[in-house]
């Protein structure tokens, strides 16, 4: 989410600026992160909570294989071809791809 937000920080700059993409960069994750971060924790229960028990069953080992495929997805993604992911998506279409794996097509 940060490299895009800095992308379009240093296309309104404009070229001559773009010697400094990299504190643009820094200070886009600085104030990305922090706040997916704090929203997450203080709003995102209601969700944790559907996904985690509502749509399949997470046991600790699979919320840990979850969390990484998003994070493998979410980088591959933005920094290899620059496309702007939804972290909710990607996780969303795991919790999916796991209840598939366990109950089959039937229980969807």
């Amino acid at each position: 989410m940060a490299v895009p937000i800095a992308s379009l920080t240093a296309n309104e700059i404009g070229q001559e600026s773009i010697q400094n993409f990299l504190p643009i960069i820094i200070l886009s994750v600085l104030i990305v992160a922090p706040s997916f971060a704090i929203g997450s924790s203080t709003l995102g229960h209601k969700v944790t909570k559907s996904t985690g028990k509502d749509i399949v069953e997470v046991s600790p080992f699979y919320g840990i294989i979850i969390a990484l495929l998003t994070a493998s997805l979410l980088l591959l993604a933005s920094f290899t071809k620059g496309i702007p992911t939804s972290l909710v998506q990607l996780n969303g279409a795991e919790f999916i791809a796991l209840s598939i794996s366990k109950n089959g097509f039937i229980d969807i």
